[in-house]
C-alpha cells in the first residue's frame, strides 16, 4: 500500500501524531528511542513532540511514555518487564530541536524485578528524574484491585468531544481567542483519543475543579508488548490531569501564563490491561486558588469492567496575568 495513503488514513481516523516534523502513529513515537550500549543503560530519541503547537517545548508526557518504554525494553530479563510504579521530578522543559538521552541506573535488580533511576538528559542538563519499579507481568490470576465509581451513561451514549473544554466554553459564550488558545494546548495530544466528557457530574458549576470521562486510544495496540500499553497510559495522563487543573481558570484562558506539571506518581494496580478498550477516568484537584494555583491532582482509572486499574497523583502550577 502506498505508505502516503496508510498516513492519511491514520490522520483521518486520529491515530497519529505529528512529531519532528512528520506524522507516525502513537505507538511508534513511545518506541521511537534508540540503544546507544550494548548494556541497555543508554537510549536517544530524536523524533520530539511539541506539548502546546509552537512553543518548541517537548510534551512532558512523551518523555515518561519513553522513559517507561525504554527501561522496561532495556533488561537482560527473557521476559520483558512491566511499570509497578514510578515517580516523575520535572527540572526543566525540554526543546524539541535538540535529541533527549535516556540514561538507566539500576538501584536493584533481580530475577523479577528492577528499581531504576532514569535520568532524561538534554545537552548535558537534566530535563525529569524518573524513580520506577518495573516487575514481570504474571501469567497467573491474581488479586485485581476493584473500586467504586459513580453511575455514568455509556461512552457510546456520549458525544464526541474535539477537546475537553469546548462544550462549557460554549456555555459561558467564551469568545474566539479561548477557543484558539485551548485548541492549541491540546492539538497533538488529545486527536489520539477518544475522549467522551461526562458532563453530568458538573452539574450548574462548570469551574468545579475535576475532570470525569470515558477515553480510550483509537488504533489498536498489540497486547503482546504489556509495557507499551503503561507507556500510553503514562503518555496521556499528563494533559489529562492538567485539564483538572484549568478548570477553576475557565474564564481565565486568555490570561493564563504558565501551566506546569511539577511532580507526577503513578501506581499500576495490574500487570496487563488493554488502552485501546474504554476507560473510566476521574481527576479531581485537591487544591487551588483563583489566580495562582499549586494543585495537587488526584486521579483514579477504571476499565469498563470497573477494575481499577491505575492511581495517579499530580502537583500542578497555573499562573494568571491580573
Amino acid at each position: 500500500m502506498n505508505p502516503y495513503k496508510v498516513i492519511f488514513n491514520q490522520i483521518k481516523r486520529g491515530a497519529c501524531v505529528f512529531a519532528g516534523g512528520r506524522a507516525c502513529s502513537l505507538p511508534d513515537l513511545l518506541k521511537g528511542v534508540e540503544k546507544l550500549d550494548k548494556h541497555c543503560s543508554r537510549f536517544r530519541s530524536t523524533n520530539l513532540m511539541e506539548g502546546i503547537v509552537a512553543s518548541q517545548r517537548i510534551f512532558g508526557g512523551q518523555m515518561i511514555g519513553q522513559a517507561i518504554y525504554a527501561a522496561c525494553s532495556g533488561t537482560m530479563h527473557s521476559e520483558a518487564l512491566v511499570p509497578r510504579s514510578l515517580h516523575v521530578s520535572f527540572m526543566k522543559g525540554g526543546n524539541v530541536n535538540h535529541p533527549l538521552l535516556f540514561v538507566m541506573n539500576d538501584n536493584y535488580k533481580d530475577n523479577l524485578r528492577r528499581h531504576c533511576t532514569v535520568s532524561v538528559m538534554q545537552k548535558d542538563t537534566m530535563v525529569i528524574s524518573i524513580n520506577m519499579s518495573l516487575q514481570k507481568p504474571e501469567t497467573e490470576e491474581s488479586t485485581f484491585h476493584e473500586d467504586s465509581i459513580p453511575p455514568s451513561p455509556q461512552p457510546e451514549q456520549l458525544p464526541k468531544h474535539d477537546s475537553w473544554f469546548h462544550s462549557y466554553l460554549k456555555m459561558r459564550d467564551a469568545d474566539e481567542l479561548d477557543y484558539m488558545i485551548i485548541d492549541m494546548m491540546t492539538k497533538g495530544l488529545s486527536h489520539t483519543f477518544d475522549n467522551r466528557e461526562v458532563d453530568e457530574f458538573y452539574g450548574d458549576d462548570l469551574q468545579l475543579p475535576r475532570n470525569v470521562f470515558w477515553v480510550k486510544a483509537h488504533e489498536s495496540v498489540d497486547q503482546r508488548e504489556p509495557a507499551l500499553h503503561h507507556a500510553i497510559v503514562s503518555y496521556i495522563s499528563d494533559s489529562l490531569m492538567i485539564a483538572a487543573a484549568l478548570r477553576p481558570h475557565v474564564s481565565l484562558f486568555s490570561n493564563v501564563s504558565q501551566i506546569a506539571s511539577l511532580n507526577h506518581c503513578i501506581w499500576f494496580h495490574q500487570k496487563r490491561f488493554n488502552i485501546s478498550d474504554w476507560m473510566f477516568r476521574l481527576s479531581s484537584i485537591r487544591y487551588w486558588e483563583a489566580m495562582v494555583s499549586p494543585g495537587k491532582i488526584g486521579n483514579d482509572s477504571n476499565s469498563r469492567s470497573f477494575d481499577s486499574y491505575g492511581s495517579q497523583f499530580m502537583d500542578t502550577l497555573t499562573t494568571a496575568l491580573e
